[in-house]
């Protein structure tokens, strides 16, 4: 099961930062890269989405908007204090 809608990983990493730019957390500009610019041992299909339709016809379940459950998340972590682990670079 999962939530509704769908978003590419940049997508997702750029929302994580706009939401976090908004409870004044820490965020970032992302760039765009092509599959083939980002080299891994496994295979990738050019569109994977997660899709819960078969479930929710069976049996009526559905989940929000993935960006409901990203903003509540944001919320949790912003209520707690924005703490950042310390990369290699600094």
């Amino acid at each position: 099961m999962t939530a509704a809608g769908s978003c590419s990983w940049r997508e997702f990493a750029d929302a994580i930062f706009a939401g976090a730019r908004l409870r004044n957390g820490p965020f970032a500009d992302t760039d765009p890269i092509n599959t083939t610019d980002y080299p891994t041992p496994a295979r990738r299909p050019p569109h994977a989405v997660l899709d819960s339709a078969r479930l929710r016809a069976a049996h009526g379940a559905s989940l929000p908007d993935w960006r409901d459950g990203l903003d509540a998340c944001l919320d949790e972590i912003a209520a707690g204090g924005w703490r950042v682990a310390p990369t290699d670079a600094q």
